[in-house]
């Protein structure tokens, strides 16, 4: 597997899983989440003052602040804080979100059989209209930060969420989890949140294999 970053100011870290089983939805990965978003609720945390997601937040506005481009772990948060739930998609997707909301990093999950390697994190020269992994419409302008696969397509859009192109579905069998840094946000703080997707996925998937994490090529 290879994913390269061509954004120096970007922490980019990945882990290969193998030999996975999807599942629509499961009692206990539920249970988990519903335990985390809880935690969540009682904490102290602020979305306001919280010194990770600002961060992501200042720089998706430094490039343009794109109207339509969101820092998906703030809005998995609000939605967290505000209804008590997150929303629930399939096994891989939600175990993702957990880490997600825990750690407050975007990790993004792609079906390494549908890519075209390497992904490259880079800069869109063009504007897209693409859909989002539920199927609905996204606007992706030029300048954008994306994750392209080697034919070109847009497959995650930075920090926000996957395209269709090549999202988790019930038939994945291998995927690609990879976590993004911002400026000010430390590298280990990015392997960390791929070592807890990665943990969460072999503990609650039998049989699956993932590897450790690895800094993409070109992340300094």
């Amino acid at each position: 597997m290879t994913v390269v970053c061509d954004l120096p100011s970007i922490s980019v870290v990945y882990s290969a899983c193998y030999n996975m089983e999807v599942k629509a939805l499961r009692a206990d990965i539920l249970f988990e989440i519903r335990n985390a978003v809880e935690s969540v609720k009682k904490s102290t945390f602020s979305l306001g003052s919280d010194p990770v997601i600002s961060k992501y937040r200042a720089f998706v506005e430094s490039i343009g602040g794109r109207s339509s481009i969101k820092v998906y772990p703030e809005e998995l948060l609000k939605k967290a804080l505000s209804t008590g739930r997150i929303p629930y998609y399939n096994t891989v997707v939600d175990l993702v979100n957990l880490a997600t909301l825990l750690t407050r990093i975007p990790i993004s999950a792609v079906d390494a059989d549908t890519v075209a390697l390497p992904l490259r994190l880079t800069y869109l020269t063009r504007d897209i209209h693409t859909k989002d992994f539920r199927g609905r419409e996204l606007r992706v302008t030029s300048g954008s930060i994306v994750l392209e696969d080697q034919v070109g397509r847009v497959v995650y859009v930075y920090p926000y969420r996957v395209t269709e192109a090549a999202s988790v579905k019930l038939n994945t069998k291998n995927s690609i989890l990879i976590g993004y840094g911002a400026p000010g946000v430390p590298t280990s703080m990015v392997v960390s949140s791929i070592r807890l997707v990665k943990k969460y996925i072999e503990n609650y998937m039998y049989g699956v294999r993932c590897s450790h994490p690895e800094i993409a090529r070109g992340t300094q």
